[in-house]
């Protein structure tokens, strides 16, 4: 029997964005369906950016989720999603304002669209741990273990969660070296829960890749890139030609 449109939008959203949260609720208009459809299209755009750390990618997926937005500004995922790629484009210090017409890409232009998804949805684990990725960004690690204890009691298994766990414990100053360490060791941990809720979450990923070259670990670098290339995805032009010289490719 053929599923209906809007029935495959759904299937599609749960299995792909928000791993490990509640299943979306079916779209009751044909607006909220436009809206999902458009959502797919910027994971697709999100997955292949993060991948490939291209900011051209990410304003790209910008684009799309402007659209989704216009159909359904309530959309608490699509809004979230905006806040993970803003956060995602201030790691890109190349990318103009100029790219982003009306749009300012700092770390706190992204607090609205988390806002905007936790004020739709007060259960919205995306929307709670973009925020705390947020006050992370902004040095508040008060009010990012706040959000964190709200996306835990939303959704502990959600790869949203997972990143904005780790981005929190790599981050928190510690002054003791074995409290750091053991920091950086739970944060591994974290970003690996993330890939493990989505084998396809690029920016875990690449946050991982980040902390095994921070503290050295090539053996793990060079494990890790053979998974992503078993995904089908090749690391950026950079980011290879850095490793090379490490004697990682």
């Amino acid at each position: 029997m053929r599923r209906p449109t809007w029935l495959l939008i759904v299937l599609v959203l749960v299995s792909s964005f928000g791993c490990g949260t509640p299943p979306e609720p079916e779209p009751e208009t044909s607006a909220e369906m436009a809206a999902r459809g458009k959502m797919m299209r910027a994971m697709s755009q999100v997955s292949a950016a993060s991948f490939a750390e291209d900011p051209a990618g990410y304003v790209q997926a910008i684009a799309t989720l402007r659209e989704s937005l216009a159909y359904d500004p309530n959309y608490h995922r699509a809004n979230a999603m905006m806040a993970l790629v803003i956060l995602q484009i201030c790691n890109h210090t190349n990318v103009l304002g100029p790219s982003l017409p009306g749009l300012e890409i700092t770390p706190e232009s992204a607090r609205p669209y988390a806002n905007t998804a936790i004020n739709k949805n007060p259960k919205s684990v995306e929307g709670w741990s973009l925020l705390a990725m947020i006050c992370v960004a902004e040095s508040d690690f008060a009010g990012a273990k706040e959000a964190l204890a709200k996306a835990k009691s939303a959704s502990a298994k959600a790869r949203e969660y997972y990143l904005a766990y780790g981005d929190y414990l790599y981050n928190l100053p510690e002054e003791k070296p074995s409290k750091r360490a053991n920091n950086i060791v739970n944060a591994a941990a974290s970003y690996l829960s993330a890939i493990e809720a989505d084998p396809e979450f690029g920016i875990a990923y690449m946050r991982l890749l980040d902390l095994y070259e921070a503290i050295g670990d090539l053996d793990r670098i060079a494990k890790l890139i053979v998974d992503i290339r078993s995904l089908g995805y090749t690391l950026s032009s950079v980011r290879s030609i850095r490793y090379r010289q490490k004697g990682i490719m």
